[in-house]
């Protein structure tokens, strides 16, 4: 009798030992469960509090108010420590001749100046006298594309093509351009701009009408810095131009409007 009555105390115990043992990893595995859940939520609010200072910084940064796109690439490169990549393609217009600082110089610098140096990736692909038609047959336009830029910036080449396509014809190769170049670079924000104006234009004009219809039709944000020049009437704007290119007058009001886009309105 004794013998079973020890036997008992003894399974008695050991079931004891083995019920406490599994109560108490269950205890522990609450406090890791416990403790893994705060510390997602701590890291859910890191993330949180970076992307909200990053918008604060970059909120810091602007002068007025800029395009939502643009300001969701900003936000998305300061939060993670990155650049906003941006090309900027046009024609011979983007090139110093003469001596003359040409605009894309001057908004790098006001640009840099404004956000830092470290906000912005600038390239500059500059065609020089060719067409639509040329650049795409060259396959030139997939340099830009390579280049993966988050913003493109692209003075279509109306004035390159003037004496040689119709605008018809024009805007059939910058949509086959900008096509070849989302198929590569899919979430890149393209911006539209027409070339320099030129004193009494005529056909130019009409060209230059259309790449506006053509980007108000395709939801392409167009800057239209010829708002910022003399009337294409006045004969003072032949001061701001050289030959059907701009001098650096020219170029200092061009790059405003630029400028302006990026930073919003003063």
């Amino acid at each position: 009798m004794k013998n079973i009555i020890f036997a008992l105390s003894v399974l008695l115990c050991f079931s004891l030992l083995i019920f406490g043992k599994i109560q108490y990893d269950n205890k522990l595995k609450g406090i890791a469960q416990e403790a893994q859940s705060t510390f997602k939520e701590i890291d859910t609010l890191e993330a949180v509090e970076q992307k909200d200072q990053a918008s604060n910084e970059v909120g810091s940064m602007q002068i007025r108010e800029i395009h939502p796109e643009l300001q969701d690439k900003l936000i998305g490169a300061v939060s993670n420590n990155e650049s906003v990549r941006v090309a900027l393609v046009g024609s011979n217009a983007l090139a110093s001749v003469n001596g003359y600082t040409p605009w894309p110089d001057l908004v790098i610098q006001e640009l840099n100046e404004t956000y830092g140096e470290d906000v912005f990736e600038f390239t500059v692909f500059e065609v020089g006298n060719r067409t639509t038609h040329q650049v795409l047959e060259a396959g030139i336009h997939n340099e830009f594309s390579d280049f993966q830029p988050d913003v493109l910036l692209f003075e279509p080449l109306i004035l390159n093509d003037n004496n040689n396509l119709t605008i018809d014809v024009t805007l059939q190769n910058l949509t086959a351009i900008l096509t070849d170049i989302r198929a590569v670079a899919s979430d890149v924000f393209i911006v539209l701009q027409p070339p320099n104006p030129i004193y009494l234009p005529n056909y130019y004009l009409e060209q230059t009408r259309e790449l506006k219809r053509y980007a108000e039709e395709n939801g392409y944000p167009y800057i239209d810095h010829w708002e910022a020049w003399p009337s294409i009437t006045d004969n003072a704007i032949q001061e701001y131009i050289e030959g059907t290119r701009p001098n650096q007058k020219g170029h200092e009001v061009w790059a405003s409007a630029v400028v302006e886009f990026f930073k919003g309105k003063d």
